[in-house]
């Protein structure tokens, strides 16, 4: 059985799925973990990524990082969803 750390960071990975610009019922499920994390930090604002930032190891931050860098810009109901999917798994 893997380890938490890795399979934390593979759930971190990236992988090449564009966020579907022109849709406006994105499926939240059909957005990779790292870029939803990267939207989750963009919608958070500087100063609660940054504390979020605190939490994860080195590898996660360059996943994010990464995310982060290459992030297009994100539609407000891209992110709205996103945050929304967040709020329902953490109850």
């Amino acid at each position: 059985m893997p380890s938490l750390e890795t399979q934390n960071t593979e759930a971190l990975e990236t992988r090449p799925a564009p966020i579907p610009a022109s849709s406006t019922a994105v499926a939240v499920d059909d957005i990779p973990g790292a870029k939803k994390a990267a939207i989750l930090c963009l919608s958070l604002g500087e100063a609660a990524a940054s504390a979020l930032f605190k939490h994860l190891d080195e590898d996660e931050v360059q996943i994010l990082s990464k995310e982060l860098a290459l992030l297009p810009n994100v539609r407000s109901h891209v992110s709205d969803n996103v945050i929304s999917a967040a709020i329902t798994q953490s109850d």
